[in-house]
């Protein structure tokens, strides 16, 4: 039987830095052993979006959602171009959809709380701000809108603390505003400061860690924090990919201290980490990754492995067998959980999987002397 610590050279759990595709400014190199099938979608609607063509993008991001209907950023950025086109209702669905599966992403809890707050829905919009906040306590806009939200629900007092902490952190925030009582404060008071162009930052590895923050109608949208987090892993993946991993590590670690929740930051991270030997601090970030984007490819295969190579095989292959369900077509995938499978004692499910194999990919099974345990 095949030790479950022993892979063939066709199954590497790390893809060689030279190996890992370019770096792109709207993608975080995916460094499981086949691409994400969403990758190139998702990139197409990015560059679409950004260019203006929103029925463009919303075709491949739908093409996204009906591989993967629980991504984070197709679902996000779909949610983005209804809210832009007018369908509050969908885009409230779509915003909806992307928390479901990554609760604290700021973008989406930043603008389905304008949208709320928009359609007079403070009720429901201040519990997504209040998490803005406490997740980006330094976005002046932030505040501003958890103040707008309060002011709608009569919360003076509450409203008053959240204008001098906007008005701190950025004093134009508010320019040209006469007075704070709430008639002076519609839901639609345009902000000063300048609407952010789509921005690509999770997952998101093969896909983008912030998806497009753009202007919202009928409030002019900011999130400034995305764009810094999205730029710091950018450079990341530009040092990881020549090699240079220490500085990879810094970025890494700054688009974390901005934004604690980023899956992508995370698995870059503990990518480098698991390079390096510090295995203990790998599996950390690792989990950290999923702990936001639970299905997150690369993560559940990098550390599924990892656990294996500890004999730990019972955590991974919880992992293993996530990672080929979400990823059916990826042969070496199925070889890890055969692996692991085998280790445990289940031949006859181990043999199955190393049939998928076999079908997938049959040049993984031809260094071994034999398939049978």
């Amino acid at each position: 039987m095949p030790s479950p610590s022993v892979v063939p050279s066709v199954v590497p759990s790390v893809v060689p830095s030279a190996s890992v595709p370019p770096a792109r400014p709207t993608f975080l190199a995916t460094f499981a052993p086949t691409p994400d099938p969403t990758a190139g979608e998702l990139q197409l609607g990015l560059d679409a979006h950004i260019a203006g063509n929103l029925d463009e993008a919303a075709g491949h991001y739908r093409n996204v959602l009906a591989i993967d209907p629980a991504n984070t950023f197709a679902n996000y950025n779909l949610g983005l171009i209804a809210q832009t086109q007018g369908d509050v209702a969908t885009a409230e669905a779509l915003y909806l959809a992307a928390l479901t599966t990554t609760p604290d992403y700021t973008p989406a809890l930043y603008n389905l709380g304008l949208l709320l707050v928009v359609a007079q829905r403070a009720e429901e919009a201040l519990p997504f701000l209040t998490r803005y906040t406490e997740l980006l306590p330094d976005d002046a806009y932030g505040h501003f809108q958890r103040a707008q939200a309060l002011l709608q629900l009569e919360r003076i007092e509450e409203a008053q603390e959240e204008l001098s902490i906007a008005t701190q952190l950025d004093p134009t925030i508010i320019e040209g505003l006469e007075t704070t009582a709430p008639s002076a404060m519609p839901s639609t008071v345009p902000l000063t400061s300048p609407s952010a162009a789509p921005v690509a930052s999770m997952e998101p590895v093969g896909s983008p860690s912030v998806a497009p923050v753009a202007s919202v109608v009928p409030v002019q949208s900011a999130v400034p924090t995305a764009t810094l987090v999205s730029d710091e892993i950018a450079k990341g993946v530009e040092e990881h990919v020549a090699g240079n991993l220490d500085a990879a590590a810094e970025h890494y670690q700054r688009a974390l201290t901005l934004d604690p929740q980023n899956p992508i930051a995370a698995y870059n991270l503990g990518l480098v980490r698991q390079t390096q030997g510090d295995l203990v601090l790998a599996e950390q970030l690792y989990r950290q990754s999923l702990a936001n984007a639970p299905e997150y490819g690369p993560a559940l295969y990098n550390l599924g492995i990892m656990l294996a190579d500890q004999q730990r095989n019972d955590e991974a292959l919880d992992l293993l067998t996530t990672y080929a369900r979400l990823y059916p077509d990826d042969a070496t995938g199925h070889y890890r959980l055969a692996l692991v499978l085998l280790a445990t004692g289940r031949t006859d499910e181990a043999n199955a999987e190393l049939q998928r194999v076999a079908d997938l990919d049959p040049s993984i099974l031809e260094a071994l002397p034999t398939i049978a345990p």
